[in-house]
């Protein structure tokens, strides 16, 4: 890989990390809204719960192997 693809694939993971962490928090400010007697504790145990969660894939959706 050269340097201008290297350089590419760089700034995409950074965007896609940026954008991870500001959904993390969109969930975490929402999180707080919708639990308004919530401490900052709980709001943060209710973020990892939502963070662990496995929910099955939707209908139709076929999951494919991750290239070797």
């Amino acid at each position: 890989m050269h340097d201008a693809s290297l350089q590419a694939c760089e700034r995409r993971l950074k965007l896609t990390l940026e954008m991870m962490a500001a959904g993390i928090e969109m969930t975490r400010l929402s999180l707080a809204r919708r639990h308004p007697e919530a401490t900052p504790a709980e709001v943060e145990a209710m973020l990892a719960a939502w963070l662990r969660r496995v929910e099955p894939p939707p209908p139709g959706f076929r999951l494919r192997p991750l290239p070797q």
